[in-house]
């Protein structure tokens, strides 16, 4: 059996992200597709082990 989805990409990457930031307790608002502002510095831990979590979704900081 088969069955065909459609997804709007952009929503999909929008909850991963937020969905990401919430489990890392990370203070942000998301600004326009693709861009985060954080109201504190990350230390460089949280920003290595927030990258790293991202990747396995194949979302890349830039």
């Amino acid at each position: 059996m088969k069955m065909y989805v459609k997804f709007d990409f952009n929503a999909l990457c929008k909850k991963v992200l937020d969905e990401k930031l919430k489990e890392h307790g990370l203070k942000y608002r998301l600004l326009n597709f693709g861009e985060v502002e954080f109201y504190e510095p990350l230390t460089q831990e949280q920003h290595s082990l927030f990258k790293q979590n991202l990747e396995d979704y194949g979302i890349e900081i830039i």
